[in-house]
């Protein structure tokens, strides 16, 4: 069985959907039976009012609210009792075995709103309604209960399963330098790079300079001649 936390829960949410769709059964077979739209709405605050309750055709705060609340705790009621026993297993929980559940508590509802409990008790609808009326009702009920609580498992489904999935990496930081990254993936590599920097430094021998060709003599009278000087003074015999 489901726990009393979501039972609630899953009450909450498929009681008041059961109880919207009755009452626009309600709604929609009072004008048609009664000639009044608002009477069966206004009938479940006979409780309070007694057997005036249930003559009350317009809108007001003395029926239609008790009227209204009463119908949607009364909804909210059963629903718990279905949600907590209804097996939380995915063969119980498909539309077509919601809608089975929801029919076999809808008619142990009925059994009991209209012939168990004390006239003053009744949902008080029933007086301004015809028998087919009320088939009617009771049947928007139990639709309103099975899309209710279909709804409510697939919603606690998602927030399972958003638990459970892992969340997505967070943001990387900033890029890093080519180096950084380099030393990252490669770190022998990286390890001996630092082992030779750390060596100390050798001084490069000094390397003496490449001999010059010598020049013939010839080069020098040419290289004078190129310049512009005087030929030497000829020779005395």
């Amino acid at each position: 069985m489901k726990p009393w936390s979501r039972v609630i829960g899953n009450a909450l949410i498929s009681g008041n959907a059961a109880g919207l769709a009755s009452m626009a059964a309600l709604a929609i077979f009072g004008r048609k039976d009664a000639g009044s739209v608002m009477r069966p709405i206004n009938a479940p605050s006979h409780w309070l009012h007694g057997d005036r309750g249930t003559r009350q055709d317009g809108i007001s705060v003395r029926y239609t609210l008790p009227g209204v609340l009463t119908h949607q705790l009364s909804a909210v009621f059963w629903a718990m009792f279905f949600e907590r026993l209804v097996p939380d297993r995915p063969e119980h929980r498909s539309p077509p075995a919601l809608l089975g559940h929801a029919a076999v508590g809808t008619a142990v509802a009925a059994l009991v709103d209209l012939k168990l409990v004390p006239r003053r008790l009744t949902p008080g609808f029933e007086q301004p309604l015809r028998s087919r009326s009320l088939w009617w009702v009771y049947s928007c009920f139990a639709l309103g209960l099975a899309a209710g609580s279909h709804w409510a498992s697939h919603r606690h489904s998602r927030t399972v399963e958003r638990r459970v999935t892992p969340r997505p990496d967070v943001a990387l930081p900033p890029a890093v330098s080519t180096a950084t990254q380099h030393a990252l993936r490669h770190p022998g590599q990286s390890e001996a790079a630092d082992r030779g920097a750390a060596a100390p430094s050798r001084p490069a021998a000094m390397s003496a300079p490449a001999p010059k060709a010598p020049q013939p003599p010839y080069a020098a009278v040419e290289g004078s001649s190129a310049q512009g000087s005087e030929p030497p003074p000829p020779l005395l015999h």
